[in-house]
């Protein structure tokens, strides 16, 4: 049996490991997407059956996350709450978004979906890209300082009403605002329970977890390229989306978190959960320039060795950035926060969704050591 201390680690850990499970599978379908975007393609029904059990549950899973953590800020109020979202979400957001454009406006001819700089007026209500998830993340947060006042039932109902009623509309980023409060909203429900059961889930579970959620993705991407020949339940039919594939997905990632961080097992998952941040925004970058170069200047055309290359560099090149502008001072500057560094506080949980975030006290302190050991370092070599 394990002990308290170690229970609590668990509880905190499974949260790391899942954002790291998250990360890896974003990066890893951004990369094929972009593949299909090209000239390359995965054949169906392979290619929908990829995206379908990758992409289905990830950002979902993201949301999720995103609502056990910010559950444990309840006792801030709403305007707090929402403050505190500058570092985390709010600039990241307009930080790489602004590189984005810029870039892809550069690289018209090498880029898939080219762009031009007056597009960077539009960002306010229409999300480049991946940054999607920030604008609807940061609707999550505003919406959740509202509704937390209300009864676990009616806030679960609110949720559930507004990812149904989003089906009916074509208003681009909100309907992915809309769609995600739902799972956020879970999360943030679930979390009290699942710091109590994230000691108790054993193997068997996640195991027979993954396989439900295997049987669930395949007869969802089926349903979608062959619906005449393996339609789907009229019950899952009426579902919104993929909501039944990204539920059972995220209770299957889940446990095998739980059972992960409770052995230990593969801690390098746990690293990539806390620097998810700094990944999810330059993953991009890095996948595309590798596709280019595979494509354009080595002319290697198998999907494969472009999925595997790609996800490799949309992992390697944001650690690196990231560690550097940390080393230089300016992590909080590039809208990276400050991931943890030593184990966290038992029964304490991170105040961002992706990385805690220092603040700008801190990064003022760490740019002035930074100038004075230089300075003290120019010094005593001109002696």
């Amino acid at each position: 049996m394990l002990s308290t201390e170690n229970n609590n680690s668990t509880r905190l850990g499974w949260v790391d490991y899942a954002r790291g499970v998250a990360i890896l599978l974003v990066v890893n379908v951004h990369c094929a997407a972009g593949i299909q975007g090209s000239t390359l393609a995965m054949p169906e029904p392979f290619g929908s059956l990829y995206y379908a059990g990758m992409l289905g549950f990830a950002m979902a899973l993201f949301f999720f996350l995103s609502g056990v953590i910010a559950s444990g800020a309840t006792e801030r109020s709403p305007g707090a709450h929402l403050r505190g979202k500058w570092w985390g979400v709010v600039y990241p957001y307009l930080l790489w978004s602004t590189v984005l454009v810029v870039l892809r406006s550069a690289m018209n001819d090498q880029v898939n979906n080219p762009m031009e700089l007056d597009r960077l007026a539009t960002i306010a209500w229409d999300p480049v890209q991946q940054m999607w998830f920030l604008y609807a993340l940061l609707f999550c947060f505003a919406a959740y300082a509202v509704l937390r006042c209300l009864p676990w039932w009616l806030h679960l109902g609110v949720a559930l009403a507004m990812n149904m009623g989003q089906s009916t509309l074509d208003a681009g980023v909100l309907n992915e605002c809309l769609a995600h409060y739902l799972f956020f909203c879970l999360g943030s429900l679930s979390a009290v329970w699942l710091k109590r059961a994230a000691g108790t889930v054993r193997m068997g579970d996640a195991v027979g977890l993954l396989l439900v959620y295997g049987v669930a993705v395949t007869h969802y991407a089926f349903s979608i390229v062959v619906p005449d020949m393996w339609g789907a339940h009229p019950v899952v039919a009426t579902m919104p989306r993929w909501i039944h594939v990204a539920l059972l997905g995220i209770a299957a990632a889940v446990a095998v978190c739980a059972v992960a961080a409770r052995g230990r097992t593969a801690p390098w998952l746990a690293t990539l959960g806390r620097y998810s941040l700094a990944i999810y925004m330059t993953h991009l970058f890095a996948t595309a320039g590798t596709r280019i170069v595979m494509q354009q200047v080595l002319g290697v055309d198998s999907v494969a060795m472009h999925v595997l290359a790609g996800t490799m560099a949309g992992i390697v090149f944001p650690l690196t950035i990231c560690f550097l502008s940390r080393s230089l001072g300016v992590g909080l500057l590039m809208g990276f926060g400050s991931a943890a560094t030593s184990p966290r506080t038992p029964g304490v949980l991170p105040s961002s969704p992706l990385t805690p975030v220092v603040s700008l006290g801190e990064l003022v302190q760490r740019a002035r050591r930074a100038v004075d050991h230089r300075t003290a370092g120019i010094q005593s070599s001109s002696r």
